[in-house]
């Protein structure tokens, strides 16, 4: 193999790995829609909150451990419990 030959076969080869690793880790965060469960900061994200503001919301939280966790439904749930208070009042 020539050189030029072996960069370009290097980095069509280095492409393919990166390209994986970054779908790997894509497919490792992904959040499906049925059951989703949270992270303390993918629900401040997801509230577009701070992550403190979000532990002292009223809000079902799941522990693990020392971990936190929350569902997406029940999030939606007390979304909605929070915005009928807003339209009666």
């Amino acid at each position: 193999m020539t050189a030029k030959r072996l960069a370009d076969f290097y980095e069509q080869g280095m492409e393919v790995v990166v390209e994986t690793a970054i779908k790997r880790r894509a497919d490792y965060y992904e959040i499906d829609d049925i059951g989703t469960v949270l992270t303390r900061k993918q629900a401040a994200a997801y509230l577009r909150l701070c992550q403190n503001k979000v532990d002292s919301l009223p809000i079902p939280k799941i522990r693990i451990g020392k971990s936190v966790r929350f569902r997406r439904v029940d999030i939606d749930s007390w979304l909605a419990q929070e915005a009928a208070k807003v339209v009666v009042k």
